[in-house]
């Protein structure tokens, strides 16, 4: 297998990006007001690259569900239910392409925000499974970039039917064993970019 890289340049979180200041009833649907809102009043926001997106809540919104819908990175609808938080911001787990609306389950307490969030992973990239050493895997980062990332591998198969990139098993660390996928996450971003190098020796 050739030597395979990805790389990921992130722009840093913008808590209230999406929507500015809502303070939501029940079942209300979030306004896509935000500066990331591209062009304004489109109602769509377009990632820099498919990253993580979170809810600011301004008071105890420990009880409430906010479900946000878009698109993944490969184009078809995606939908991703985040429990809120008491007066700080939480973050999914999916990456998103576009977000095209958000709703809030219940009354909230106060102001709440919607925006990104500084953390993403990359796709899954295909590696051979059926190898006798391990991979050789390596993150390299930017002069002065200010972030943290890691590996995660899955034993599952990535264009298996229903192949689903973010509730598949995964491990974090550096493969030692055979798998069939490996990815870069990206945490705590703030600047610069970080490079994913996968080789398998023979």
């Amino acid at each position: 297998m050739r030597p395979k890289t990805k790389s990921m340049t992130l722009v840093g979180l913008d808590r209230d990006g999406l929507a500015t200041d809502d303070f939501s009833g029940a079942g209300r649907t979030f306004v896509l007001d935000g500066a990331l809102v591209l062009p304004a009043g489109s109602g769509v926001y377009t990632a820099d690259v498919p990253r993580h997106i979170a809810v600011y809540s301004a008071g105890n919104d420990a009880a409430d569900v906010f479900t946000i819908t878009g698109t993944d990175r490969y184009g078809k609808v995606m939908t991703e239910t985040i429990t809120g938080v008491n007066a700080t911001t939480v973050a999914g787990k999916k990456n998103f392409a576009t977000v095209t609306g958000g709703i809030v389950g219940s009354a909230t307490i106060g102001n709440i925000e919607l925006g990104t969030f500084n953390s993403a992973e990359t796709a899954w990239i295909p590696v051979e499974f059926n190898i006798n050493n391990p991979y050789l895997v390596s993150i390299t980062v930017s002069d002065a970039a200010t972030l943290t990332a890691q590996v995660e591998y899955t034993l599952e198969d990535p264009f298996a039917p229903g192949f689903d990139e973010h509730s598949c098993r995964k491990f974090k660390g550096i493969p030692e064993f055979p798998c069939r996928a490996i990815r870069m996450r990206i945490d705590d971003f703030t600047d610069g970019t970080a490079t994913l190098n996968i080789i398998c020796p023979r």
